[in-house]
């Protein structure tokens, strides 16, 4: 099994990032109702009766399969702005320090991609942005972890997922500098 620093096996990395998923996955968020349908029953829950024009608070996992229903669509503020992404990427690429972004940013991406309103070919365009947006993020992250310091001022303008990305790094990084400092006293006393 491939190791991580500190024994961390990728089995654990997958994990964490589950873990992220299923805290967003359980959130609310606003939808609105865009069909009459009856309540349902899910396990102790119930959820309805859904009224057109009614607007509704569910867990995501929820709202994702009553929007492939089309039973709801989700409130403009849940969704992910492609403009705003557009805008995030350049400011991202074209300023040195880490940009703040929305805390929800990678959350509402999985939901942009998932979202069946959404044409294939707008995904298609938006994926280069994506790419870009987070090519230059890991770059920073990684350059700012290298720098080390006060942990709360370096975290600012990351997400969960970052700032997890950010500690595991950090401490790869201190791992080895110890290291190699280990190493160069061990051959001095020899």
């Amino acid at each position: 099994m491939l190791l991580e620093s500190g024994g961390e096996s990728a089995f654990d990395v997958q994990f964490e990032v589950s873990r992220f998923l299923f805290r967003f996955e359980n959130n609310p968020l606003k939808v609105i109702v865009i069909k009459d349908y009856p309540k349902i029953q899910i396990g102790t829950r119930t959820l309805g009766p859904f009224v057109e024009g009614r607007e509704m608070s569910l867990r995501l996992w929820e709202a994702a399969e009553l929007v492939q229903q089309g039973v709801v669509r989700y409130k403009e503020e849940s969704k992910l702005n492609v403009s705003e992404l557009y805008k995030q990427s350049w400011s991202e690429a074209n300023k040195p320090q880490l940009q703040q972004i929305e805390p929800n940013f990678y959350q509402k991406l999985r939901m942009y991609y998932k979202d069946p309103s959404v044409e294939d070919a707008e995904k298609e365009k938006v994926e280069g942005n994506v790419t870009d947006l987070m090519s230059q993020r890991l770059s920073k992250i990684l350059k700012i972890a290298l720098k080390g310091g006060s942990r709360s001022e370096m975290v600012k303008n990351m997400t969960e997922e970052e700032k997890w990305l950010y500690d595991r790094l950090n401490s790869l990084i201190r791992s080895w500098e110890n290291g190699l400092r280990t190493f160069k006293k061990e051959a001095v006393k020899e």
